[in-house]
């Protein structure tokens, strides 16, 4: 398997040096930086020798971008653009996605997680489907294209390898922030580059109200107000992903709360506690707070944690 970084945002000195100081290079087969045109050009030096560099002009919330779905001060149309933008040049199978203002020293806690958690399942995946074929003769030839015919028997059931990896920062179970479901942590994750694009093309398509189908409008059900309020970007994500991946494993990508939901949750993401990543720096901006080689913010412990 091969691993992009993706270093999202305005140039911050705190990612770029930790390019070299914790040795970025080794741990990526190539690193992407995404920045705006405005940002100071003399940040980009030796530092970033061999990166691919991807320079856009600050985004414009215009007429032809739907702001009911952005709340009041909120940069996630920027965090799309950039985002999105850096995708495009992606050419490793897997991506991590890093915010340009945090740095963390060691990655590999998150991809081991992400290989052990496909490994388990794919043996999970071979029993269930041995179970069908002798209860009613159904799955045949499993081993050709096992996660195809585990999807017929159950659409919400995804390969560990299309799952998305979050850390830990600003995560939230669902008890703790007023109703909002799937707050997942957005400031650093790591899925599949093809799962992660397709979830930015989504994004471009729903905040600009271009390329819809009638269909797609219709269906937009997804991603619901919750007691008149926007939701927050943690929520719109997760629902975006949970989306994207279900339509690619021949899904309706429709899902309209509940249980069936949940399943779909519990078995399309992991959280990486950011605490076992070695040192590092995050920022949560809206609260003005630094959290610095330690986070006893986040309550979610495994993944089913999140429901409670």
């Amino acid at each position: 398997m091969t691993y992009s970084l993706l270093i999202q945002g305005p140039l911050n000195n705190r990612s770029l040096d930790a390019i070299e100081k914790y040795d970025y290079r080794n741990q990526f087969d190539e690193i992407i930086i995404s920045h705006w045109e405005s940002d100071d050009k003399e940040l980009l030096n030796e530092r970033v020798d061999g990166c691919i560099i991807v320079e856009k002009p600050l985004p414009v919330i215009s007429e032809d971008v739907d702001v009911t779905l952005l709340s009041d001060n909120s940069t996630f149309w920027y965090s799309i653009q950039s985002t999105y933008e850096g995708l495009k040049k992606c050419k490793s199978n897997f991506t991590i996605k890093l915010r340009s203002d945090e740095y963390y020293a060691n990655f590999n806690p998150m991809k081991e997680k992400l290989s052990k958690s496909q490994e388990e399942l794919m043996d999970l995946e071979q029993t269930q489907c041995e179970g069908i074929t002798k209860k009613n003769g159904q799955c045949k030839n499993i081993t050709k294209d096992i996660s195809k015919l585990c999807h017929l028997h159950n659409p919400y059931h995804v390969l560990k390898s299309e799952k998305m990896v979050f850390g830990s920062v600003i995560c939230k179970a669902r008890h703790e922030h007023g109703g909002f479901t799937y707050h997942i942590g957005d400031h650093l994750f790591l899925a599949k580059t093809k799962n992660l694009l397709e979830t930015y093309v989504l994004f471009d398509k729903m905040y600009r109200k271009r390329g819809w189908s009638p269909k797609e409008e219709e269906d937009f059900s997804w991603m619901k107000y919750v007691s008149g309020r926007t939701p927050v970007p943690e929520t719109i994500l997760a629902k975006a992903y949970l989306r994207t991946i279900d339509k690619l494993k021949g899904g309706s990508g429709i899902f309209n709360g509940g249980t069936e939901e949940d399943k779909a949750f519990i078995n399309s993401f992991d959280i990486m506690d950011v605490n076992k990543l070695g040192e590092f720096h995050a920022r949560y901006n809206q609260a003005d707070i630094d959290f610095i080689d330690t986070y006893n913010e986040c309550s979610v412990e495994k993944i089913e944690d999140m429901l409670k």
